[in-house]
């Protein structure tokens, strides 16, 4: 039941979704490929338009897909590899110390 639930709120959220048929194309495209076609997928723009949106809709098509991901806010981060490991491992759930890269 709860996969169902999820499946239908992604597609709720994917129907809100306007003017980016492009970029959910590309990022299932890239996905689906055995070599993927890019190694960095870089979303920027203004605030308010709709680049978190965007980022959601990517990481429900890897929830629906079975893709392990996960979403890290770096917003207030200070610009350091450890600072990324940090958040990175905290938002996989991870005890503190532990390295997110070797999981």
């Amino acid at each position: 039941m709860q996969s169902r639930i999820a499946e239908r709120l992604m597609r709720v959220r994917e129907r809100q979704m306007v003017g980016r048929t492009a970029e959910l194309a590309l990022f299932r495209s890239a996905l689906q490929s055995p070599e993927p076609p890019f190694l960095l997928l870089h979303i920027s723009g203004p605030d308010g338009i709709g680049k978190t949106t965007l980022l959601r809709a990517f990481q429900g098509i890897c929830d629906a897909e079975q893709i392990p991901v996960a979403f890290v806010d770096a917003h207030s981060l200070e610009p350091t590899p450890e600072a990324f490991l940090y958040l990175l491992g905290a938002s996989l759930g991870l005890p503190p110390d532990s390295d997110p890269v070797a999981v």
